[in-house]
């Protein structure tokens, strides 16, 4: 970036000829600046120079307004002297674009974009207000602006409460994939670490939010991430028919004497607890083993002992019918 000169030394001679003055001034050039938000000025190491980091089809400002970038040093001593035109050049094709000495811009397509700026003064006006001519003086400067695309993959990302699920972020071009950074938007039900492309999401909570992908206050893409809790509980108890009781010796706590457990097809091991007349199982599945998402279907079988030497895999509600061993079956769908 240019720097405005802090010192500006001007002489102002004052000449007589048979009783008129003459007002001359070495009049500088304006200085060309301007500035590019949001965005990143970083190193580009494919480019080999620093350059200005935006995203893909967002609305960026350009500011090459008049004592805040652009600049006349004529100012410092003359209150007529100002930068008064602004030509601005996207691609550096020698095309004026936009004319204003703020605007906006969208770049549509990922890729390097040399913007030239060339600003011109109006020393002619202020040279004739002191009764001297002059040319109004011009300064060019040229950036070069980086538009960045960044792609998630899955999205949406589904991942359970307390385990981890991973996340691809494509960075276009690589060169910028250092300067992207990653956070998750409220609520806070999630955490994202790692940088492009490995990156993983953890859940804290269930809910949905966003992981974003950041140029300084930019956000390039979202992806939209849900954090699911399943658990599976059940109770399962084989009371004696109305009026009977069980046999002499047999205790309540073993009538159930085996659980069978699927989880979409595969059998899986739960936490078994005795309860009275029965047994309580409680099961957390990973992430792994869910459709995600989707419909899950849970399956439940089980033997008392009122069955035995029958099919291991009888259905307790079906304890007085062999024949019908189907499991109890429930579904659910996620998210």
């Amino acid at each position: 970036m240019k720097t405005k000169p802090l010192i500006y030394l001007c002489i102002l001679a004052v000449v007589s000829f048979a009783g008129e003055r003459t007002y001359a001034c070495p009049y500088q050039d304006p200085i060309a600046d301007f500035g590019v938000s949001p965005a990143t000025y970083a190193f580009d190491p494919t480019l080999g120079k620093y350059v200005y980091y935006v995203c893909v089809g967002e609305v960026i400002t350009f500011d090459g307004s008049d004592s805040t970038y652009s600049y006349d040093p004529d100012s410092e001593l003359f209150s007529c002297a100002y930068v008064r035109l602004w030509k601005w050049d996207f691609y550096n094709n020698d095309t004026v674009d936009y004319t204003a000495d703020v605007i906006t811009h969208t770049f549509g397509a990922v890729g390097p974009v040399d913007v030239n700026l060339t600003v011109t003064d109006n020393d002619s006006a202020c040279c004739s207000s002191y009764g001297t001519t002059c040319d109004d003086k011009s300064d060019s400067i040229m950036y070069t602006v980086v538009a960045v695309k960044v792609e998630f993959s899955p999205d949406p990302l589904y991942v359970c409460k307390g385990g981890t699920a991973s996340l691809t972020a494509t960075v276009t071009p690589s060169s910028a994939s250092s300067q992207v950074d990653f956070d998750t938007a409220a609520p806070s039900i999630a955490t994202v670490s790692g940088s492009a492309p490995s990156l993983t999401v953890n859940g804290v909570s269930s809910g949905t939010t966003q992981v974003r992908a950041k140029l300084g206050d930019c956000v390039c893409e979202t992806a939209d991430v849900t954090v699911v809790d399943v658990e599976i509980e059940a109770d399962v108890k084989d009371e004696p028919p109305p009026g009977k009781t069980y046999a002499s010796g047999i205790n309540e706590n073993s009538i159930v004497l085996k659980l069978i457990l699927k989880l979409n097809g595969i059998e899986v091991t739960p936490t078994i607890t005795d309860i009275t007349n029965g047994k309580h199982i409680y099961y957390k599945p990973a992430c792994s083993e869910l459709n995600l998402p989707g419909t899950n279907t849970v399956e439940l079988k089980v033997r008392d002992n009122a069955n035995a030497g029958k099919e291991p895999e009888q259905n307790i509600n079906d304890a007085g019918n062999p024949t019908n061993p189907d499991p109890f079956t429930w579904s659910f769908t996620l998210p």
